[in-house]
C-alpha cells in the first residue's frame, strides 16, 4: 500500500526519532516520580517510533498501529496522576509552570489521550493512508504542544 508522502510525516518522524534519542540520555540517574514519568513518557516515544517505522516503510500495519495507539492512550490518561508530584529532581526535562498550570497542562494530556484513541480507531477500521497519516500527524502534535511549554530540554 502507497502512502502519500509528505512533509508533515517526515517532520513527525524527526521529532519522534529526535524525542527518543533524548529520552534515552536523560533518563540516566533518574528515581522516583521522576523516572516513573520518564519511563511513560519513554514508553510513548516506542510506540510513536514504531508507529513511524510502518509509516515510513509505507506499510499499513494495522494491529500494530492499533495497539501502540492504545497503549499511548492509557499512557496519556496516566500522565497527570504521574506529575501530581512536584518533584524537579535531576535529570527531570519538567517545567515547574507545569504545577503552576495544572488545569492547562492535564488538558493536554487529555488531548493527547483523545488523539490517540482516534488514531486508534482508525486502525482498528482499517482506514486508508491519509486519514492514518493525518491521525498520526494529530497524535505527535499533541506532544509538541506540552513540550513547548511543559518540557525543559538538558
Amino acid at each position: 500500500m502507497e502512502l502519500a508522502r509528505s512533509a508533515g510525516v517526515g517532520a513527525a518522524i524527526a521529532l519522534v526519532a529526535v524525542s527518543i534519542t533524548s529520552l534515552a540520555l536523560a533518563h540516566s540517574g533518574a528515581t522516583g516520580a521522576v523516572k516513573v514519568r520518564m519511563d511513560s513518557m519513554k514508553s510513548i516515544a516506542n510506540d510513536m517510533k514504531a508507529i513511524s517505522t510502518t509509516l515510513r516503510n509505507k506499510q499499513l500495519r494495522y494491529g500494530l498501529i492499533g495497539a501502540a495507539a492504545n497503549r499511548v492512550e492509557g499512557h496519556s490518561a496516566r500522565v497527570p496522576t504521574e506529575f501530581r508530584e512536584r518533584d524537579l529532581s535531576h535529570p527531570t526535562e519538567a517545567a515547574a509552570l507545569i504545577w503552576d498550570q495544572f488545569d492547562d497542562f492535564a488538558r493536554l494530556s487529555r488531548d493527547m489521550e483523545v488523539a490517540a484513541r482516534s488514531l486508534e480507531a482508525a486502525a482498528l477500521e482499517k482506514a486508508g493512508p491519509k486519514i492514518i497519516v493525518e491521525r498520526f500527524q494529530a497524535r505527535g502534535a499533541t506532544c509538541g504542544a506540552c513540550h513547548r511549554s511543559y518540557r525543559i530540554k538538558n
